[in-house]
């Protein structure tokens, strides 16, 4: 019975985590995303990793990706790609810059970047510090 319980806790602990990391995908709208963004190509770019982004399909309610992002922003597209652990129900995003409006805004006592997506218009997002500003930058360009 004593080797039953660490079995048991190997097995249903990365199937709890799958399914959490499942509902988060679908609450944070990073599913339907994928339906317009999805990618299997490789990022190019300049890479952030590790950043924080928050989405969802209410400003009052987005979920929070803290520090499990990799960023890239290239010429054209902006790629978002989830750490490993991260990775169930999560494809990685590919978003042409020019379906993407950004501008400043505020989350609590935090400046962030709000993001829009030009395919998913009902799921907004928002971004912290350095990132924002170059993204903000990348959209103006174009």
């Amino acid at each position: 019975m004593t080797t039953f319980v660490p079995f048991a806790f190997a097995v249903t602990f990365p199937l709890f985590w799958i399914a959490i990391c499942l509902l988060l995908s679908r609450l944070s709208g990073w599913s339907s995303l994928a339906t317009h963004y999805g990618t299997d190509t490789k990022p190019d770019g300049e890479r952030y990793g590790s950043q924080s982004m928050g989405l969802g399909f209410s400003p009052l309610f987005m979920v929070s990706y803290i520090a499990v992002v990799n960023v890239y922003i290239s010429e054209t597209h902006l790629y978002l790609t989830p750490k490993f652990f991260f990775k169930a129900g999560h494809r990685p995003l590919s978003v042409p810059l020019g379906d993407i409006k950004s501008g400043l805004g505020r989350v609590l006592f935090f400046k962030v970047t709000k993001l829009e997506f030009g395919h998913a218009k009902a799921i907004k997002g928002h971004v912290f510090g350095i990132l924002g500003e170059k993204l903000i930058e990348a959209t103006e360009r174009l």
